[in-house]
């Protein structure tokens, strides 16, 4: 399974499931109005089907099997640009009339028809626009992606309408022309999951948001490590600091002469506990039997501080024993 790509995943579940002759017809319908075109060859008018994929190949040819569409002629053509071996799926033209209405589409239309008034049929056309030309992005990437290929932008637009007819507040695609690709494409992770949810891919939609949810606990975890860090780090430099303005204090005298007792208090608790925080710091006097905030230490801190500045200014900065 690891070295398959999450797309591929999804087109197997969908491939994979059970689903009734009309539901089969909506499959088939969304396939062929995007990778199916009229060609003549051998004197005759077929229908051509290009698939790029074997597996999706072998299920496309078991629906055209299910739904009595007899197949012409199957032929395999490489092309140079991408070296991708594509399954060239050819009928004759009289089954091109028998299509259309069997599968309540016009196929060969550049603009995409309203395929059925029937909601539960939606999912089943969108999961044939997947199969045809769908992708989706790892979960496990940095970004959130899925994206439909159209092959003229009147298919897209119209698809894009139709998607929001059935579900106007689960997804809302967004339109780009990518060379002489038309797509339909989400970026945010809710509307993915609607989506493969939405064409039948229950499974794989539940696995994207549990590497979702996973992603997020780690980037929370690694976010709340990097706080701690810092803040860590600040708290020992201001100890540093704090530290070094009692021990000056001490070499002009003993703090012992300052009036305010709760600073000389908090100056040698700052001594006995040179790497503690404020929290720690107040935790440690309240062992002493002494109840002192974390407020009132900061407080007296800045005053031993302000104090030390105000000696370093009129002694400097030597030591004096």
């Amino acid at each position: 399974m690891k070295d398959k790509t999450f797309t591929q995943l999804i087109k197997e579940e969908l491939m994979h499931n059970s689903y009734d002759l009309e539901h089969q017809q909506a499959i088939l319908a969304g396939f062929l109005k995007c990778n199916s075109s009229l060609v003549f060859k051998a004197s005759k008018r077929l229908v051509e089907i290009v698939v790029f994929n074997d597996t999706v190949a072998t299920y496309i040819l078991s629906l055209l099997e299910a739904l009595s569409f007899p197949v012409f002629e199957i032929s395999e053509v490489t092309y140079s640009r991408s070296f991708v071996t594509s399954s060239r799926l050819i009928y004759v033209d009289d089954e091109a009339t028998k299509i259309i209405e069997k599968l309540s589409i016009d196929i060969f239309d550049e603009i995409f028809l309203t395929y059925r008034e029937v909601p539960n049929m939606t999912g089943g056309l969108l999961a044939g626009f997947f199969l045809a030309g769908g992708s989706c992005s790892d979960p496990t990437k940095t970004s959130y992606h899925l994206e439909l290929s159209f092959k003229n932008k009147e298919l897209a637009s119209d698809c894009k309408k139709y998607i929001n007819k059935y579900y106007p507040s689960l997804m809302n695609f967004k339109y780009v022309a990518r060379r002489s690709s038309h797509l339909l494409y989400l970026k945010k992770e809710p509307e993915i999951v609607n989506f493969i949810v939405a064409i039948g891919a229950q499974d794989c939609g539940l696995e994207y948001e549990r590497i979702r949810i996973e992603k997020e606990d780690n980037n929370f975890y690694n976010r709340q490590a990097i706080c701690d860090r810092t803040n860590l780090e600040r708290s020992l430099k201001n100890a540093a600091t704090q530290l070094e303005a009692i021990n000056y204090l001490q070499r002009l005298g003993s703090i012992e002469r300052f009036s305010n007792k709760t600073m000389v208090f908090v100056m040698k608790l700052r001594l006995e506990h040179p790497e503690s925080n404020l929290r720690e710091l107040s935790e440690a006097a309240v062992s002493l039997g002494k109840h002192i905030s974390k407020t009132t230490i900061s407080r007296m801190l800045a005053l031993v501080h302000k104090e030390y500045l105000r000696l370093r200014e009129k002694h400097g900065k030597q030591i004096i024993v």
